[in-house]
């Protein structure tokens, strides 16, 4: 899979934060979202800070690309933002995710972090449209709200703690399809052993 082909034109990446995953950090057509505010430190001038992924700064149609890289689970509307990144891409446009896999996704120390979870379902994804945090409430604060779903056993921790989805590819083929995306690639183990990359297309 080379995602360098998907990359042509105008494009935005959201919350790239410390990692670089998808080698986009050389392409100067592309901006800089994050959604979090301390994010701001592991990204050479961010474009956006703060940014709602259900609500991005740009009019309908503008887009070539919008790429990100263990994003979507921490997202509370994960439904919402596909939406909405659809409406700013440009027909033909791409939307390309690398997600951690449920079975697979690790801390650096080898603890498994979404093993133990149960996997998400498209019916809770859509039963979460329209969620959003609110003003100034702790991320470790991220799964209260979510009536239940996904709860974390108190030892994993406060980082999981805002992986609100545990996803295998499938479940993400599923919900573009469910958006009427177009998917052109999807492959596991992709950029690293821990996840998986899909590539849809915006065909209307």
């Amino acid at each position: 899979m080379d995602l360098q082909v998907y990359f042509e034109g105008e494009g935005l990446e959201i919350g790239r934060g410390e990692s670089d995953r998808l080698g986009l950090s050389s392409h100067s057509n592309c901006k800089v979202a994050e959604l979090f505010e301390e994010n701001k430190f592991w990204v050479t001038q961010p474009d956006f800070v703060g940014v709602d992924a259900c609500g991005l700064p740009f009019p309908d149609c503008c887009l070539n690309f919008i790429a990100n890289s263990h994003l979507l689970e921490h997202i509370l509307d994960p439904y919402g933002a596909l939406e909405e990144w659809k409406r700013v891409l440009k027909v033909g446009g791409f939307v390309i995710v690398a997600v951690p896999d449920k079975d697979h996704s690790q801390y650096p120390d080898g603890v498994y972090l979404d093993r133990h979870r149960p996997r998400s379902k498209l019916d809770q994804v859509l039963s979460a449209r329209g969620r959003r945090l609110p003003e100034g409430r702790p991320r470790t604060e991220y799964n209260k709200g979510l009536d239940g779903l996904n709860k974390l056993p108190k030892w994993v921790g406060e980082w999981t703690g805002y992986h609100h989805w545990a996803w295998k590819l499938p479940d993400i083929v599923q919900l573009f399809d469910c958006l009427e995306f177009e998917v052109e690639e999807a492959k596991q183990f992709h950029p690293d052993k821990y996840s998986f990359t899909v590539i849809a297309r915006k065909v209307m």
